[in-house]
């Protein structure tokens, strides 16, 4: 039996707004996000900010921004290391059906590059 298709699941629909005067953290969440997976439940609140994935000069937005929200929310709010939340963000990209290549790129990425959000938010 084939896998149910991700774009077609309102489960990983995220409703947000886009802020052109803030470039830091353009996007906003419009309504509590619910995520339960790793052995965790997080609960994202509505209004909390984020920059979708955090390439510089590309801007990732829609229904795409699910992974790379819970990984913003995890580096910046919850106490669980690192290494957790770059492996929830790979899994979380890989249930959305992004290919393999961009899900290893992007993690290889944030584990490379992430440090520097990392320590700033602690």
């Amino acid at each position: 039996m084939r896998d149910p298709d991700p774009w077609s699941d309102p489960d990983t629909w995220v409703n947000v707004s886009i802020s052109p005067r803030d470039h830091d953290e353009p996007i906003v969440l419009e309504h509590d996000l619910r995520y339960f997976g790793a052995g965790m439940r997080v609960r994202i609140p509505k209004g909390f900010a984020f920059d979708g994935a955090s390439v510089p000069g590309v801007r990732v937005f829609f229904r795409i921004i699910r992974p790379f929200l819970i990984h913003d929310y995890m580096y910046r709010v919850m106490r669980c290391p690192r290494k957790l939340a770059d492996r929830v963000m790979y899994a979380n990209m890989k249930y959305d059906g992004f290919p393999w290549g961009l899900r290893i790129l992007v993690y290889w990425g944030v584990r490379i590059g992430g440090w520097r959000a990392w320590r700033r938010a602690r």
